[in-house]
Order: C-alpha cells, then sequence, then structure tokens
C-alpha cells in the first residue's frame, strides 16, 4: 500500500495523526451527518488511537470497512458513507499532506467552497455559510455586467460516485501533490468497495469535499479565458455575452467532463435578462446538504436508529 520511495507516501508519524484527530473531532461537531464513533474519545486517548493504527498497518488492514447508507437531500436521497476511524483519520493525514497544494490550485476568486483556513495534518476548512455568500455576492456582480446575456448552470451528474482514481491521480499529480501521498491515497479509495462500499469517492468524510474540489481544477483552466465563472464543487455558474458565447461554453464543459470520465446531468440551462429572472437562481440556490444548522445537525424527520438500520 505504502510508497515510501516517494514523497509523503510514508505511514502516518504520531504527530500527524493527533493533529488529524483534534480537527476532525472539531469537524464533526458540525458535520452534516451523526457519527457512531466518539471522535471526542479517540482525541483524549490519542497516543491508543496511534498505536492502534500502527498495528493496523502492520496486518495490512486498510482500509478495514465502511457503511454506507441512505440520507435525505434536496429532491430524494443521497448514498452517504461511515468510514472506518482509522481509515477517515488516515484519509485526513494524507490529504493534510495534499492539502497546500490543493488550496494553492483553487482559483480564489472564481471556486469559493473549500477554502482552506489551515494546511497540514491539522487541516481545517472556512465556515461554509460565509463562502457560499462571497458565491454569490460574486455572481451577482458578474451578472449585473450590462455586456452579460444571462446565467449559465451546470451540474455533473452522480458527482462523487462517477470520480475514477486514474483521472485523480493525474490532476492531484498536476497541481503538484506529494507523489506518494496521492498515489497511498488512491489506492485506499480504491478499495473501499471492497469492504463495503460504493464506487467513487465516499460521500460524507470532510476529506472527499477536498479531493472533489480539485478535481475540477481541468475545469476550471478550460474555462477561465471564455470569461467569469463560479464554481462550488460540480455547481458551475457561467456568464455568456450571447447564445453563441453559451453553445462555446456548454461544448467547452462538455468535453473537459468528458475527458475526467464524467457527464452533465439535466439540469443545465441559460437564464436570459430580461425573459429569465437569474438572479432569483442565484439568491435562491439550494445548497444541497440536508442540514440546516439552525434546525441541529440531524433532520427532524430522521431518527439516529433509522440512519444505522439502514447500513
Amino acid at each position: 500500500l505504502f510508497s515510501p520511495h516517494l514523497p509523503g507516501g510514508i505511514q502516518p508519524s504520531r504527530n500527524e495523526v493527533v493533529k488529524a484527530l483534534g480537527a476532525g473531532t472539531k469537524a464533526a461537531s458540525g458535520g452534516d451527518i451523526p457519527v457512531p464513533y466518539g471522535w471526542d474519545d479517540f482525541d483524549t486517548n490519542s497516543e491508543v488511537f496511534y498505536e492502534r493504527m500502527r498495528q493496523r498497518f502492520a496486518d495490512d488492514r486498510i482500509p478495514e470497512g465502511c457503511a454506507v447508507f441512505p440520507f435525505p437531500k434536496p429532491g430524494g436521497l443521497r448514498t452517504m458513507t461511515w468510514l472506518d476511524p482509522y481509515d477517515e483519520v488516515h484519509l485526513r493525514v494524507l490529504v493534510g499532506r495534499c492539502s497546500a497544494s490543493i488550496e494553492s490550485a483553487r482559483d480564489p476568486g472564481s471556486v469559493f467552497n473549500c477554502q482552506l483556513a489551515q494546511c497540514g495534518p491539522g487541516w481545517t476548512m472556512k465556515y461554509f455559510g460565509a463562502a457560499n455568500q462571497e458565491r454569490k455576492s460574486a455572481a451577482k456582480h458578474h451578472l449585473d455586467d450590462w455586456n452579460v446575456e444571462g446565467l449559465g448552470v451546470f451540474d455533473v451528474r452522480s458527482y462523487y460516485p462517477s470520480i475514477t482514481m486514474e483521472p485523480m491521480r493525474a490532476v492531484m499529480f498536476d497541481v503538484g501533490a506529494p507523489a506518494g501521498a496521492v498515489q497511498v491515497l488512491t489506492r485506499i479509495i480504491d478499495r473501499l468497495p471492497s469492504v463495503g462500499g460504493s464506487g467513487g469517492i465516499p460521500i460524507g468524510p470532510e476529506s472527499s469535499a477536498l479531493l472533489g474540489n480539485v478535481f475540477l481544477t481541468p475545469l476550471d483552466d478550460a474555462l477561465r479565458p471564455h470569461g467569469p465563472f463560479v464554481r462550488w464543487t460540480d455547481d458551475i455558474w457561467v456568464f455568456p455575452r450571447s447564445d453563441d458565447a453559451w453553445d462555446d461554453i456548454k461544448g467547452i464543459v462538455e468535453r473537459t467532463l468528458d475527458r475526467l470520465g464524467l457527464q452533465l446531468n439535466d439540469k443545465v440551462k441559460f437564464l436570459r435578462k430580461g425573459i429569465d429572472d437569474p438572479w432569483h437562481e442565484i439568491e435562491h440556490i439550494a445548497m444541497d446538504y440536508a442540514i440546516d444548522p439552525s434546525e441541529g445537525r440531524i433532520p427532524p424527520d430522521v431518527s439516529y436508529e433509522m440512519l444505522l438500520s439502514s447500513t
């Protein structure tokens, strides 16, 4: 599994595990889904956790296991994943080794989610609510340009489950992530279906958000010469200056996604000024999260027992 001859390809150090546990504990306290294991307990007993992790490496129990379950989202259900806690911390460490490269690749004027507040093994992300407001403000600014004809909306079909590791490795290498960390990380994700997971990158672990965000960096590079755009993971807004420009941009998006093994879903649309209401689309965009922070972490019609029984 490991690639000790490559940068970042060694086993996690004690310091990395301790910092990843601390950051993971903080993230779990405000995450989308309830966590069936005790991050606080692991964080308090980090030395025991680290020694058990080392034993798993010695026994080649990587990954150990995971469970998938349905979880509400606007308009339906998504398949979420609970990782074994040792595997999740291991992923956090590996993503932490890549985090500086991932953040450097993010276009701060166009890509607004997964803004890292801190890189390294204890990496943390800025609060998504503030980032979403930045996204809306940027989009409104572009749309207010008199030369802009309207708002183009793109969304990728079954995004996380469609991501495969060969193009993921290529993208991560291109942004300068340590080769060893990328190799180990993608090998682990490739093994998840053999221990109860689904295909693609798992939906749920915070590490997946950074991976899902950086994977579309080639699309950012392809769109940049063709005018402003705003991206939130796989939700993409563009601001064409004509119908012809919209057709050109749509073709660029389709070809770039095809090279990454992805497809657009049926939510693609062009909202024209004076005919449609593109400002309404921006202002009332549905955050694709099951949890409204003002209502607590679990929707009122979803019980802990229901989630556990669905695994």
